[in-house]
C-alpha cells in the first residue's frame, strides 16, 4: 500500500544527499502504527541544506517500509512563489497522488488542493487541518487574501469528500467538522514523551526572561508584545528572548530600539528537537500574542519544559490553556492586559508554581504520542475496514 503525505512543511536535501525534516518523531510513529503501508512519500517544499544538525534524517525504509521525499526544490523559503512552483510541480505530483492509496493532505495549504484534484475513487482521503486560513492568510500574506474565498470553499469540500478529518482543535472541528461525515481532534505536536522536564525551578532569573517561539509575522501579534515588554521595562527590567524568523524581523528591530528596548536575545530559526528545547528552558515564561491561530503547537512545546505560559484568547489556545486554568489569558491587541500578565506570571510566587505544575502535566497529555497516535490508530482503522 502506497501512502502520500503532503505537506507545507519543509524538507531538507544535506549535503550527504540524505533527506531531513524537523518533524521526524511523528512520520517514523506513522509508519511504525500502519503496518499495511508498503512505500511512503513525503511530499513538501524542499530546500538544500549545507548543516543538518539537530534534522531527522529519513531513512530508505522503515520495518521495510520504502520512503520516498519529493515535492519542488526551493532556493529560499518564499511563499510567494507557490503560485509558479504548483505549476512546475503539476504533473509531478498527479503521477504521485494517482498511484496512491492512502492520500493525506495538511491544511490550509495549496498543493494540498492539487492533490485534492489528482485523487482518484479508490484511494482513501485523509484531511488534517492545522489552521484556520480565513483568519491567518490575511494577516500573513496579504497579497494572496484573493485566493480565502477559494480556500474556504475547498476546505468544506475536501471535509465533505474524505474519509477521514483530523483537526487539530475543538475551534477548527466546530467550523469545519459540520461539513464532515468523519472527523477527530487531535493537535500537532513533536515532542516526545522523553522531552518533557520532570520539574522546574520556581524562581525566576535576573532580570526574568520572555520567550517567545513562532514565525516573525504580523499574524503573531509580536508588535503588541514589544510595546507591553517596553510598558514593563518601566517598573522591572526584562529580558526578551525571540526564536524564530520571518518577514517582520526589520520592523521588529527598528520598533525595539524606539521603544528603548536593548536587552533582547535572538536566536534565529531553531528545529524542533534537543537545540530548542534547551533554548526554552532558558527562560520563564512564555508568550504567545497572536492574533489568529489554529491550535499553536509552540504552546506545549514550551510546557513540556514547565515555562508558564501567557497567551491571547484566540482560535485553539483556550483549549490548550483549559480556558485559563494552565495559562493566562488576555485578549489580542491588548498591550495593557498582556504586560499585566506577563508580569504577573514572573512575579508571583504561587502562581508561578501553580502554572509550571499545571504546564507539565499537560505537556504529557499533549505529546506525540498521545496524540498523532491515536490519530494514526483511526488511520488504521479505515483502512482495515476496506480490505
Amino acid at each position: 500500500m502506497k501512502f502520500i503525505f503532503v505537506t507545507d512543511c519543509p524538507l531538507y536535501l544535506g549535503d550527504d544527499g540524505k533527506w531531513y525534516s524537523p518533524f521526524d518523531y511523528a512520520t517514523k510513529l506513522l509508519i511504525e502504527n500502519i503496518p499495511e503501508i508498503t512505500e511512503f512519500v513525503m511530499w513538501g517544499r524542499c530546500y538544500k541544506n549545507k548543516s543538518t544538525k539537530g534534522y531527522f534524517a529519513f531513512p530508505e525504509k522503515i520495518n521495510n517500509v520504502k520512503i520516498r521525499v519529493s515535492g519542488p526544490l526551493q532556493k529560499k523559503h518564499s511563499r510567494l512563489a507557490w503560485p509558479k512552483l504548483m505549476l512546475t510541480e503539476f504533473f509531478k505530483l498527479r503521477k504521485e497522488i494517482k498511484t496512491s492509496d492512502v492520500v493525506m493532505m495538511r491544511m490550509p495549504s495549496f498543493f494540498p488542493i492539487l492533490a485534492f484534484h489528482f485523487r482518484t475513487g479508490k484511494s482513501k482521503l485523509i484531511m488534517h487541518l492545522v489552521g484556520n486560513a480565513e483568519e491567518t492568510i490575511p494577516l500573513m500574506v496579504p497579497r494572496f487574501k484573493w485566493v480565502l474565498p477559494l480556500i474556504t470553499r475547498y476546505t468544506k469540500i475536501m471535509c465533505k469528500k474524505a474519509d477521514l478529518c483530523c483537526f487539530v482543535s475543538k475551534f477548527l472541528c466546530n467550523k469545519y467538522g459540520k461539513y464532515s461525515k468523519n472527523s477527530t481532534v487531535s493537535n500537532d505536536c513533536r515532542y516526545s514523551e522523553n522531552d518533557i522536564v520532570k520539574s522546574r525551578e520556581t524562581s525566576p532569573h535576573n532580570p526574568p526572561r520572555v520567550m517567545y517561539l513562532g514565525r516573525l509575522s504580523s499574524e503573531k501579534g509580536l508588535l503588541v508584545l514589544f510595546e507591553a515588554i517596553a510598558k514593563i521595562n518601566k517598573t522591572m527590567p526584562i529580558q526578551l528572548h525571540i526564536i524564530g524568523t520571518g518577514p517582520l524581523k526589520q520592523e521588529l528591530l527598528e520598533l525595539a530600539e524606539k521603544l528603548n528596548i536593548s536587552d533582547i536575545k535572538w536566536y534565529g530559526y531553531v528545529d524542533c528537537g534537543k537545540l530548542l528545547f534547551e533554548a526554552l528552558s532558558n527562560g520563564d515564561t512564555f508568550v504567545l500574542p497572536s492574533l489568529s491561530e489554529g491550535l499553536p503547537s509552540v504552546i506545549a512545546e514550551a510546557m513540556s519544559q514547565g515555562l508558564p505560559v501567557v497567551a491571547t484568547s484566540v482560535g485553539g489556545i483556550p483549549e490548550i490553556l483549559e480556558n485559563g486554568q494552565a495559562g493566562l489569558l488576555v485578549e489580542p491587541n491588548d498591550v495593557d492586559s498582556l504586560a499585566w500578565a506577563i508580569e504577573n506570571s514572573l512575579t508571583q510566587p504561587q502562581l508561578r508554581e501553580k502554572l509550571i505544575s499545571k504546564s507539565i502535566e499537560l505537556a504529557h497529555i499533549n505529546c506525540v504520542e498521545n496524540q498523532m497516535c491515536r490519530v494514526y490508530r483511526q488511520i488504521r482503522g479505515l483502512i482495515k475496514a476496506n480490505d
